[in-house]
């Protein structure tokens, strides 16, 4: 639903979509129950209006426009004259209304609708809402901030002098005092009939897309609509500037040279460029042409560098009193500029470009980037490794200041906005729907972290290894400080060939017939496998088996900083004791680990490499191919009937082989027999029976594989 109107406390109706039509809902009770009005219309409605409890329009997609006479009973189609979308209408009586939309549409009617003339606007403008104080006077609100004014029913329309994001609302109390609301907690207010309006909402209410620190405590963000934030206590308060620049321009970079806290510049769209001399309380403004400026470095307090739209470049060796334009090769919009020291420097932009400067950025050269996707930030954590991210995902090394660059293979999908290394090894990129990804060891290997936000991030910048501040859209504001949390999660799945099902599951048989014990030494003895072992109250459901989980930094078993007991759920997730949690491993920081994985009669496996760790560990899935798992040359597992790839059965003895020993000395004197969890480990497919199954199906086949776990 999109929209509501109700013409006294009982009479309302609410317009909307629904599947592929519009739809209307009709009440005659204040809403206790609502009558669907069907076949009406195929287009999403959008706005809708009732000046009395038997006139209405409401007004949607493709230009409709829909009329009624008798109270939302039935509606008639009228002639818009347009195909663009109409957001909302507004009538001050039954006959004289007005409906906006999208591409500067005003559609003024004084007959009831019989006919709709496009008002004269002056401005483009995407209109949300509409609203008339009487026929004369009204007031309309969308995209970009922008509000027009009215004051002859629509003859002519102003745009008041404002500054703030998309508008979606606005309403009249009475003829002087109004409201328009929109994104990211935007209000605001005007007590002179829509003559001049200001801000009544805290906080930023605009996209925020860069962030610099010259000191812990003392940080610089700037963004759209002219914000330009400062703060002095590490980013628990900000204060907010806002440089007249239009309601819908910002800035898009800002930065101080190494070791000086005053001298910064900030540059954004249209050319504008500001400079401080006091460390950010006083901003001067100036522009150089008229493209958009995307990113500006300081090798110090006289010179620096700024890239732009179509391939623009600009160089300063006096502060910022004069640029003088650089050839840069190319057409293609630059969007981050990092220099390694007064001379070299790299700038990447879309399609893949990376440029390199070894005169101070006179002059540039083509790099090869091996990428077609825009990349959006580069970063070097000393004058030789450097990281340049973008769309899809992409993240791409230099480890020879940039004069070649190589992908790296990652799952990230998503766009990348922003990245920071703290030193070689350790670094944050950020990027669209909240993602903060973080690694800690040259970007082999990504972590996601919690944000809890779905914002787009776009800067990012760290004081130290523990401090660091993110921005993003709405004026987000994400900060960390001190050390990592004490604790990392095993995030796993896996399948065991035994009770596998041949359709992505296994069967519990163990846990439903309560064999399953409740302590795990039970399972793996804590003498053997030098383990804490842990007891449960009871097994939660869905629960195959006990696992063991261990860690190493290393290969080498002599490695291993860590094992706990888990639980094997049915659709292969292992999971803490409490049978639902990734594995918690307390008093582990942040970082690459290989991970090892035992069951007491399948052979153990182990991921191909190290996986990061952290306290929100991405999914490692051992089931989707045999290079998931490390390997000294022979397959670590079994290709699943059915699809997937699991634990080899077949391991009774536990040696991590299978041969002789698990058929005479396990198999042979435990068919048959009455079974038990701890003894009767030749029941390979875990069906609580020992039998010819556990022999033809799982010992034979697997008769001869030992373990790929040095």
């Amino acid at each position: 639903m999109t929209s509501v109107s109700f013409a006294d406390a009982n009479h309302g109706i609410v317009v909307g979509q629904n599947g592929p039509n519009g739809i209307i809902l009709r009440t005659t009770n204040g809403g206790t129950n609502w009558t669907e009005v069907t076949g009406i219309t195929t287009n999403e409605l959008v706005g809708v209006f009732f000046p009395d409890t038997s006139n209405g329009t409401a007004v949607g997609k493709g230009g409709t426009i829909l009329r009624t006479s008798n109270g939302g009973i039935n509606w008639t189609a009228q002639s818009s004259g347009t195909t663009q979308l109409l957001t909302s209408v507004f009538f001050t009586n039954k006959d004289t209304g007005t409906a906006v939309g999208w591409a500067s549409t005003v559609l003024r009617t004084t007959n009831g609708g019989t006919s709709w003339a496009q008002d004269s606007l002056s401005i483009d403008a995407y209109f949300e809402d509409v609203y008339f104080t009487d026929a004369n006077h009204g007031v309309a609100v969308g995209w970009g901030g922008v509000i027009v004014r009215t004051t002859n029913g629509g003859t002519s329309w102003l745009e008041p002098s404002h500054l703030t994001k998309t508008l979606t609302g606005v309403c009249f109390g009475n003829s002087q005092i109004g409201i328009a609301v929109g994104i990211f907690g935007s209000v605001m207010k005007t007590t002179d009939a829509g003559v001049t309006w200001n801000a009544k909402s805290s906080g930023v209410q605009a996209n925020l897309y860069s962030v610099f620190f010259t000191a812990k405590d003392t940080g610089t963000a700037v963004g759209n609509a002219g914000r330009i934030l400062h703060t002095t206590n590490g980013g628990s308060d900000w204060t907010i500037e806002i440089i007249p620049m239009g309601r819908e321009y910002g800035f898009k970079s800002v930065h101080f040279p190494k070791g000086n806290k005053f001298k910064g510049i900030a540059v954004g769209e249209t050319g504008v460029v500001c400079k401080t001399t006091n460390g950010g309380t006083i901003w001067d403004t100036s522009t150089v042409g008229r493209k958009n400026l995307n990113s500006v470095f300081l090798t110090d307090t006289s010179n620096a560098i700024v890239v732009g739209d179509t391939g623009t470049i600009l160089k300063t060796t006096n502060g910022g009193a004069t640029w003088t334009t650089q050839t840069s090769g190319t057409t293609n919009n630059l969007l981050s500029v990092f220099l390694t020291d007064d001379t070299t420097g790299i700038a990447v932009g879309n399609t893949g470009t990376i440029l390199r400067t070894t005169d101070g950025g006179t002059s540039w050269t083509t790099q090869t980037s091996g990428t077609i996707n825009n990349l959006t930030c580069v970063y070097f954590s000393d004058k030789n490794n450097g990281t340049t991210v973008g769309d899809n995902g992409t993240i791409i090394k230099t480890t020879n200041g940039g004069i070649n660059w190589t992908t790296q293979t990652n799952e990230i999908s998503r766009h990348l906005k922003g990245v920071f290394f703290t030193d070689a090894n350790n670094g944050t990129v950020v990027g669209e729907m909240g993602s903060i990804f973080r690694t800690t060891d040259n970007g082999a290997n990504w972590a996601l972290e919690e944000t809890n936000t779905f914002n787009l991030l776009s800067g990012v910048f760290f004081t130290d290894a523990n401090n660091g501040t993110v921005v993003g859209d709405g004026g987000l504001i994400l900060r960390t400080s001190g050390t990592s949390p004490d604790f990392v999660i095993a995030n796993l799945k896996v399948y065991l060939e035994g009770p596998y099902n041949g359709s992505g599951g296994m069967t519990t048989t163990l846990n439903t017939n309560n064999l399953i014990p409740k302590n795990s030494d039970s399972a793996y003895s804590a003498v053997v496998y030098d383990y804490t072992p842990v007891t449960v109250s009871s097994i939660p459901d869905s629960v195959v088996d006990w696992v063991l989980v261990e860690l190493r930094t290393g290969t080498a078993s002599s490695t291993k900083v860590a094992e706990r007991a888990a639980f094997l759920k049915s659709n292969g997730a292992i999971v803490d004791t409490n049978g639902t949690s990734p594995v918690k491993f307390s008093g582990l920081s942040v970082g690459n680990y290989y991970v090892v994985i035992r069951h007491r009669n399948h052979l153990a496996i182990m991921t191909a490499t190290t996986i990061p760790l952290s306290s929100s560990s991405s999914l490692y899935n051992f089931t989707t191919a045999q290079s998931q798992a490390y390997t000294t040359g022979a397959n670590p597992m079994v290709s699943l009937s059915g699809g997937g790839f699991g634990m080899i059965a077949g391991d009774a003895s536990r040696d991590g082989s299978n041969n002789a020993t698990d058929l005479n000395s396990y198999w042979i004197p435990q068919n048959g027999t009455a079974f038990d969890y701890k003894t009767k480990t030749a029941d390979f497919n875990l069906d609580a029976t020992i039998n010819a199954t556990d022999l033809n199906t799982f010992w034979i086949p697997e008769n001869g594989k030992s373990t790929q776990v040095p």
